[in-house]
């Protein structure tokens, strides 16, 4: 009788521990950073370290002349936009929506030009920061993301001209300086570090948003402005 309960206590740790191998292979396979746990941590760490860059780089994302609504507002959401990304025109007319009926906001337009896959981004990035610089932005801002002529310009000075920028020696001296070059490497290294690779993206004190579609409604509810 004791062996009969000694084979089956056995037997029990057998299975029991086939059962423990079985669930730690599963669990192994979900912690993966391809699998659904491993995938949700990362995302997790990521949005946590973003946030935290972001924070350490407030100042410079909010601060500059590449501004659209409400120059003093306090509310405030940063765009990461490239002239000639069809998503990033898109986003434009939600932005100019959401200013229509949030006027008390602004959005702070940075530069990520993917010059690798649109080859004018960077020459328009470079005119609308010198036409910023001369209190223009917003007018150069709206051709650049509705206007499709200066795309078969040959670099930035042309669209300027385009602009009717061409006769100010400001803007091309501001050209010509090393200094708005390294605005927009700033800007370049902005999104690096918040590990931002496509755009639009949209960031708050709370953190970074990046990928669907971007509505009046999204943009509110990300600068704490839905109704």
């Amino acid at each position: 009788m004791s062996g009969r309960k000694e084979r089956t206590a056995r037997g029990w740790t057998i299975i029991d521990g086939a059962l423990l191998a079985a669930s730690l292979v599963i669990l192994g396979l979900l912690c993966r950073p391809e699998g659904p746990i491993g995938r949700r941590w990362m995302d997790w760490r990521t949005s946590r370290e973003s946030t935290a860059i972001v924070r350490e780089h407030w100042s410079s994302l909010v601060s500059g002349s590449t501004a659209l609504g409400n120059r003093d507002s306090e509310t405030v959401l940063v765009a990461f936009l490239d002239y000639e990304c069809p998503y990033c025109r898109l986003a434009h007319s939600a932005i100019e929506e959401f200013l229509a009926g949030f006027p008390e906001a602004r959005v702070v337009v940075r530069h990520l030009p993917l010059s690798q896959l649109h080859p004018m981004a960077e020459d328009a990035a470079l005119a609308a920061l010198c036409a910023g610089g001369l209190g223009w932005f917003p007018a150069v801002h709206e051709y650049l993301m509705e206007e499709s002529e200066w795309r078969d310009t040959e670099g930035e000075f042309e669209i300027g001209l385009g602009l009717g920028l061409g006769d100010d020696p400001r803007f091309r001296m501001c050209l010509e300086q090393e200094d708005s070059r390294d605005l927009l490497d700033q800007d370049i290294a902005l999104a690096r570090s918040l590990r931002l690779s496509g755009t639009p993206a949209f960031i708050t004190w709370s953190g970074v948003h990046r990928g669907g579609p971007v509505t009046p409604a999204l943009l509110a509810s990300l600068a704490g402005l839905a109704r």
